[in-house]
């Protein structure tokens, strides 16, 4: 389980912060993705589903990036140096 899930799941008291948050960096990618489903829709169909692209575009496009960033987090976390240990 990814950090932010796990924070969103057990630390209620920050729930609220969380997920301003994730709408707030996820906003322009789905403000993005809906007009993109609905131009695709009309490229291959030659017809337009508004209700689909509103369920699909944002499913569409938070995926991969909800992927993307989880394993660059991992990365980044492997990649820095273990903190030693402070003499006492």
């Amino acid at each position: 389980m990814s950090p932010f899930l796990r924070a969103l799941a057990f630390h209620s008291g920050h729930r609220k912060q969380l997920l301003q948050g994730a709408f707030a960096s996820v906003g322009s990618l789905v403000a993005i993705a809906i007009p993109l489903d609905l131009l695709s829709q009309f490229l291959i169909f030659r017809e337009i589903h508004p209700g689909a692209a509103l369920l699909l575009g944002p499913v569409l496009i938070s995926t991969p990036y909800a992927v993307s960033r989880a394993m660059t987090n991992r990365i980044t976390q492997k990649s820095k140096p273990a903190a030693s240990p402070t003499a006492n």
